[in-house]
């Protein structure tokens, strides 16, 4: 509970700063954060190694992991996940938090999995999208310019450590960060 109030008062003092006035943002930013408990994320990776290293390490930063193996069995999740968690009683939380794919897996790509998952959620604001974040191997990929331009929130290079995953996630994260 300490934890919470600690982000409460960085996130009211960071929002007086940039607006003046954090009250009505506050408000909304405590419906769409703090009051859901589940802080989902979708790891996607046909490598079983991969999938559990990236796993236990959002795991150990008190996120709730979901996996899966292939970009199509990811847009099942995503498709199926629009409507609620079974878990969360918070009416707000309908959705996963942040989304983290390989780049190359078989059936469906991280590239036409990003297509795909923007596609259907075309109708969300820039401030409702899911971040997405995608996975290579290489670094000067053209992959990653098209994923910026398609709509992703950043991308990890691999191999990944634990630094870069929490580093991720503070970046992305920055009210989440007080929790870590």
């Amino acid at each position: 509970l300490e934890k919470c109030h600690k982000m409460d008062d960085i996130v009211r003092n960071e929002l007086e700063k940039e607006s003046g006035n954090s009250n009505r943002i506050f408000v909304d930013v405590q419906k769409k954060w703090k009051s859901c408990s589940c802080n989902r994320v979708l790891v996607v990776d046909d490598n079983d190694f991969n999938l559990m290293a990236i796993k236990r390490q959002l795991e150990r930063l008190k996120l709730t992991v979901d996996v899966a193996y292939d970009g199509q069995q990811a847009l099942d999740k995503l498709e199926s996940r629009e409507s609620t968690h079974p878990t969360c009683e918070d009416p707000y939380c309908s959705r996963f938090k942040l989304i983290i794919s390989d780049l190359n897996m078989p059936k469906m790509n991280g590239i036409e999995l990003l297509q795909a998952f923007r596609s259907l959620t075309s109708e969300l604001s820039a401030e409702q999208q899911i971040p997405f974040v995608l996975v290579t191997a290489a670094e000067g990929d053209e992959s990653i310019q098209l994923g910026y331009k398609i709509g992703m929130a950043s991308h990890l290079s691999k191999p990944l450590t634990p630094e870069s995953i929490e580093n991720l996630i503070k970046k992305l994260f920055p009210m989440y960060s007080a929790l870590i």
